[in-house]
């Protein structure tokens, strides 16, 4: 169990790594389990987080789990845990399942906050053995109360994916926002924009609305390679030169007082 917990707010769109920074897989029988894939949730972002149960038929009742790094919820009240999901059915005779779990005993029990399942759990019609790839509309956004957990710090959040051999499940924006601020965050989030990308070098980043942020651009290693920072609420928009940086895979991270995004930049001279 990690020793620092994760602040808040916190906000993963699955755009880095996978999995991301903290996170673990669980996956026992070393089969099918979460991967990184596309579309992001409600076509707003290139990726996503899924799990094949469409390949997964030799062995009904695996479970998987997608877990959080521990979250510090003693200083805070009012969060909501939520999530977007995408998920048809093959049919009534192959039923999958998903359940978020919380622990906050460093995972000796855990509490199951969330479960849906078959129909329930459905965003789209049963599809059969054809493979489910949501579109924009294929998406819902599932919202749980984490009030139970205020004032408690090192707080666990896993997704259990249970198998029944249907067809694929997706997960995307995975955030833990406060109730009075969170539409506004996601809002932020969404409204970011890096272009070209792929770039040459030149890279402007359009934030939509006017705000205080900082921004960093960082190599596959980790490495700052770029910064600035914006303080006068008039400028929605920055200029990044990579011209001198070698072609590769890059992360642009931009983080305001309430919100904190990442996007993949690829730059090709």
């Amino acid at each position: 169990v990690a020793s620092i917990s994760s602040k808040l707010p916190v906000i993963e769109g699955m755009e880095s790594s996978f999995p991301p920074n903290g996170w673990a897989l669980g996956n026992d029988d070393d089969d099918i389990t979460f991967e990184k894939s596309v579309p992001g949730g409600f076509g707003k972002s290139g990726n996503s987080t899924k799990i094949k149960f469409s390949e997964y038929y030799n062995n009904i009742g695996a479970i998987d789990y997608l877990t959080m790094p521990p979250v510090d919820f003693s200083a805070a009240a009012g969060y909501q845990f939520t999530f977007n999901v995408a998920y048809a059915p093959f049919g009534p005779q192959y039923v999958d399942n998903l359940a978020v779990e919380v622990s906050d005993d460093c995972g000796k029990t855990w509490m199951e906050v969330y479960k849906k399942g078959g129909d329930d759990l459905a965003t789209a019609p049963a599809i059969g053995p054809v493979e489910f790839v949501p579109t924009d509309s294929d998406w819902r956004n599932e919202s749980i109360n984490m009030n139970t957990y205020a004032g408690k710090s090192g707080v666990m959040i896993r997704f259990k994916a249970i198998n029944g051999g249907g067809n694929n499940l997706y997960i995307d924006d995975i955030n833990i926002l406060n109730s009075t601020v969170g539409i506004k965050d996601l809002d932020f989030v969404s409204s970011i924009s890096a272009y070209p990308n792929p770039t040459n070098g030149d890279l402007t980043v359009n934030m939509g609305t006017p705000g205080v942020l900082t921004a960093q651009i960082l190599n596959v290693l980790g490495e700052v390679v770029s910064e600035s920072s914006i303080n006068n609420t008039s400028i929605v928009s920055m200029h990044f030169d990579l011209t001198t940086q070698p072609d590769g895979v890059y992360f642009l991270e931009i983080q305001s007082k309430n919100a904190k995004t990442v996007k993949k930049i690829i730059v090709s001279h």
